[in-house]
């Protein structure tokens, strides 16, 4: 697999982001069955890791919301203490480079500094030149890097 690195920046408005731009983006919760469709599809994840992401997600302990603009662009972002998670942010191939990942981000600042984040991590596949690219854009820092691994059930396919 890709090596991961994992991004960090202060909480603080994206630019370009207004009240009317985030309006734009729902925060479902993570267990909302269409937006978790959207999430697999979006992000090229298989059908069977639902299950585990079920897991996850009945095992928050803190407030986390999906970031959602159907069919186009997903995120999610959960918040520990001072420091927000954002995870699985994708958008479609066709509504590329218009915008919407700066509006998920925007939202996803927006949320975890209403939830008294300090801070928000994400990681990113190095490979993914150009979430690396709108992450730099947005002020995120390299902090470290590890290989992602992801486990399969047994009999399941080879990823």
């Amino acid at each position: 697999c890709d090596p991961t690195p994992v991004l960090l920046a202060p909480v603080s408005p994206v630019s370009g982001s207004t009240t009317h731009e985030r309006a734009a983006i729902s925060l479902p919760a993570p267990d909302t069955q269409s937006f978790v469709d959207d999430l697999f599809a979006l992000n090229d994840r298989p059908l069977w890791a639902k299950q585990q992401w079920a897991r996850i997600v009945a095992r928050l302990r803190g407030p986390a919301v999906g970031l959602w603009v159907p069919g186009i662009a997903t995120g999610f972002v959960a918040v520990v203490g001072a420091i927000a998670f954002v995870y699985s942010v994708a958008v479609h191939p066709e509504h590329r480079r218009t915008g919407h990942g700066t509006r998920i981000m925007a939202a996803a600042d927006a949320w975890a500094a209403e939830q008294g984040a300090e801070w928000v991590t994400l990681q990113v596949q190095e490979s993914n030149e150009a979430g690396r690219a709108l992450y730099a854009d947005l002020g995120y820092e390299e902090r470290y890097r590890y290989h992602y691994l992801q486990d399969r059930p047994r009999g399941g396919p080879r990823i």
